[in-house]
């Protein structure tokens, strides 16, 4: 689904800091985009890495509800829910 929302392109990671107070948040091919310093410093940066994936699941979400397809003709439900659980993994430090 398009998005209106401009921002940095998904995959985010989490790169590591010259020390070990701050990490990363680096974009898919490979500038940083913020350094998390606030403690729990890596479940905060698991969780802003799996912004993108995250907002991807919610617009399918939305698309689905909005579609008209919801007595599930016509619409992937294990994809999105793949997709999901995936966002959810990643924001939970389980990389699928």
């Amino acid at each position: 689904m398009e998005t209106m929302t401009k921002h940095t392109p998904g995959p985010w990671s989490i790169g590591f800091a010259s020390d070990d107070s701050k990490v990363q948040i680096i974009s898919a091919d490979g500038y940083h985009l913020a350094y998390v310093e606030q403690d729990p410093i890596y479940p905060n940066a698991r969780l802003i890495a799996a912004a993108p994936e995250m907002l991807e699941c919610l617009q399918d979400v939305i698309e689905w509800l909005t579609s008209g397809k919801v007595d599930g003709v016509g619409f992937d439900h294990a994809q999105v829910e793949d997709t999901i659980r995936a966002a959810i993994k990643k924001a939970e430090g389980r990389t699928p």
